[in-house]
């Protein structure tokens, strides 16, 4: 986070935006939605949208604007939700390998990466970790 954290503090929010948006949105490859990038355009990703609306419907979680697999929208799901095997499988079945392909997806000097590189590793601790970091976080996760 240190690196992404410097990168920041010398940059224009203009800058910033123009980034985001070269980086996200026009690179078919680092599209943030976890099913787009598991699934691509197919019957799979739409399941995969409709089994994360029931599920975000189930545990109270409002879900925004954005399309349900967005990996803001699932990363404050899992920071969220309590129910650890959902939190768990998620990370692992859809966040964790959906993040490692947006990293392959961008060059070794993008700032977006280190970005994402922190996000991975620690979602792969939470896993890894499981309940003696909730524990350790007086039950919040």
């Amino acid at each position: 986070m240190t690196r992404f954290a410097a990168f920041l503090a010398g940059q224009e929010p203009a800058r910033l935006e123009e980034l985001f948006t070269a980086t996200f949105d026009l690179q078919p490859v680092c599209h943030p939605y976890v099913g787009y990038l598991l699934c691509g355009e197919s019957q799979q990703r739409t399941l995969f949208l409709i089994r994360l609306s029931q599920l975000y419907q189930q545990h109270g979680f409002e879900p925004g604007s954005e399309l349900p697999d967005h990996l803001a929208t699932l990363l404050r799901f899992v920071g969220t939700v309590a129910d650890r095997a959902c939190r768990q499988e998620l990370i692992r079945d859809g966040l964790l390998p959906a993040l490692e392909k947006l990293a392959a997806g961008l060059p070794a000097e993008q700032p977006y990466l280190a970005l994402l590189e922190a996000v991975q590793s620690f979602l792969t601790e939470t896993v890894e970790a499981g309940p003696e970091l909730l524990a350790a976080n007086g039950g919040r996760s």
